[in-house]
């Protein structure tokens, strides 16, 4: 026996059959009409395929014969050739729904999506779910997020768009890396030969490992959410990771507009009042530039 037909799965759920419609004209649209019967599954009938009509590949004289039949109220050879017509549409509908990737998606029933989760790394149940943005926008990202080697370019696109923000990114920023303890010169000890392993102090300065990511100009609201405490910046430094993993370290630096920058007034809210080296400027008379000195930190 054949299955029963995919096509009861088109979205709006209006078909479970379809049959070819009975007839010499030529139709003006796909679908001839749509019959709903209580308690029964709604039938389709189509004008294109199908063994009969003017479409059809069997001789004329096989639709005048059924033509024939239907108005004597003899449905069998009728039902008879719909058994051909059912399956064939049947097939044609899912080879219809296999390369249209938006209809696979919507109905939850698409491999696409997880081959995309497998080239960025998110294929397997228990990488996925995991943060506070949605795993989808990474699957609407996986061009960029699949590319080898990344670049800070990509990201600061990718950023600009899900945030809809201005975002510059900054190469080669400066940082002290501290050393560990058997790296450091201890004399009498270890790492005591000039000009081969010895190091004055306990840290280096480092310049290749970490990046900078400007955003802004930005306007007060905007500015609050990307904080440590706003709702963006948990989003933000979790996009940046996974594109960039744990080999580079970074930093946000927001820039405020000039004419939204506050002046240093204490408050009771804790939103609303300035928080030292985040949002507190001793302002005395209105900016005649953007406000960039807030540059927060991101823990790798």
């Amino acid at each position: 026996t054949f299955p029963a037909s995919e096509i009861q799965q088109v979205t709006v759920r209006i078909c479970d059959k379809a049959v070819k419609q009975k007839g010499l004209t030529f139709s003006a649209s796909e679908i001839q009409q749509v019959t709903v019967r209580d308690g029964d599954q709604p039938q389709m009938t189509v004008n294109f395929m199908g063994l009969t009509g003017p479409l059809g590949v069997l001789p004329v004289p096989y639709t005048e014969l059924l033509m024939e039949r239907v108005s004597r109220k003899d449905y069998v050879l009728r039902d008879f050739l719909d058994l051909f017509n059912h399956r064939m549409i049947s097939l044609f509908y899912r080879a219809w729904g296999k390369y249209r990737f938006p209809f696979a998606y919507e109905q939850k029933d698409d491999a696409f999506s997880q081959y995309l989760a497998d080239l960025i790394g998110m294929g397997t149940p228990g990488l996925q779910g995991r943060l506070s943005v949605n795993d989808k926008v990474f699957l609407y990202y996986s061009g960029l997020v699949g590319q080898r080697p990344r670049s800070l370019t990509a990201l600061a696109g990718m950023l600009c768009d899900y945030f809809e923000v201005p975002v510059r990114g900054e190469q080669f920023v400066g940082r002290w890396v501290p050393l560990g303890q058997e790296n450091v010169t201890a004399l009498g000890l270890r790492n005591t030969e000039v000009g081969v392993n010895t190091i004055c102090g306990t840290r280096i300065w480092d310049r290749q490992s970490k990046f900078r990511l400007r955003l802004g100009p930005l306007d007060r609201e905007q500015f609050r959410s990307f904080l440590p405490s706003g709702d963006a910046f948990l989003p933000l430094t979790q996009l940046v990771r996974l594109f960039v993993g744990q080999e580079y370290d970074f930093d946000v630096q927001l820039v405020l507009k000039k004419d939204d920058v506050p002046a240093c007034q204490l408050k009771t809210g804790v939103e609303e009042g300035p928080r030292l080296g985040w949002s507190s400027w001793l302002k005395t008379r209105e900016f005649t530039r953007d406000a960039e000195e807030s540059i927060l930190a991101c823990d790798n």
